[in-house]
């Protein structure tokens, strides 16, 4: 009997070591089925197709994870390489549609303005804020600060990721946009371009939950290719 008990204890140590560990986290799912999880300073997108791919921006180590599952290949940078990669894909992008470059594109005067309280969106409070390209509207945003993982990211890096593949003069560039970003968490953004409405962030859970390791490491059996080979795969 004891030796049944003796090996039963060994059994549970070694399901404990090859278990990966779970951590607390957040799990934000969008209207068009978008989910982001959030744990131990790192964001996790996953496309409403996981097949699409998954990335891990990982603030704490300065890193992003691409990962392709339909190629089974992955690619691994710095947050830094990650916007030096986006904003020379985004002018090949340009090139490739006839587009000319701008030696100095003409900078739009931005301009934010508080409008007060955004109700509650996902249960949270929100404040809204209007944002203003030479003095039409460009976007409305609610944000909150109510979640704590929100302290968990370096406001100035998060502003500067979600601004890295914008050009010189555009208004996700701007000081008043990016002090505007990096100053809470978006719920919900609504950009208006030509008069058109479009939602760009609409959540519609964010709860807290357990979320494995696993989900943040590469699959095994995968094969490492450079950050360039990895965006123009997308």
């Amino acid at each position: 009997m004891r030796k049944i008990a003796m090996r039963l204890v060994f059994a549970l140590i070694c399901l404990a070591l090859v278990a990966a560990p779970a951590w607390a986290g957040w799990v934000q799912v969008e209207k068009e089925g978008e989910k982001l999880l959030i744990s131990q300073g790192r964001i996790k997108t996953v496309p409403e197709d996981p097949a699409e791919g998954w990335t891990v921006m990982d603030f704490k180590k300065g890193q992003i994870l691409v990962v392709n599952p339909q190629d089974r290949t992955y690619a691994q940078a710095t947050l830094q390489q990650f916007c030096q990669t986006m904003q020379q894909f985004v002018s090949q992008m340009k090139a490739m549609a006839g587009k000319k470059a701008e030696a100095e594109p003409k900078a739009v005067k931005v301009e934010v303005v508080k409008q007060g309280s955004g109700g509650k969106i996902a249960g949270f409070n929100c404040t809204k804020y209007r944002v203003l390209a030479d003095g039409r509207l460009k976007e409305e945003v609610w944000l909150t600060t109510e979640p704590e993982f929100v302290k968990e990211f370096d406001p100035g890096l998060l502003s500067k990721m979600i601004g890295c593949a914008a050009e010189r003069g555009e208004v996700e560039s701007s000081p008043a946009y990016q002090q505007l970003i990096s100053s809470g968490w978006v719920l919900r953004a609504i950009t208006n371009d030509n008069g058109q409405p479009e939602a760009e962030t609409d959540v519609i859970s964010l709860k807290k939950e357990d979320i494995s390791e696993d989900e943040f490491r590469v699959p095994q059996g995968y094969r490492q290719i450079t950050l360039d080979e990895a965006l123009k795969a997308e």
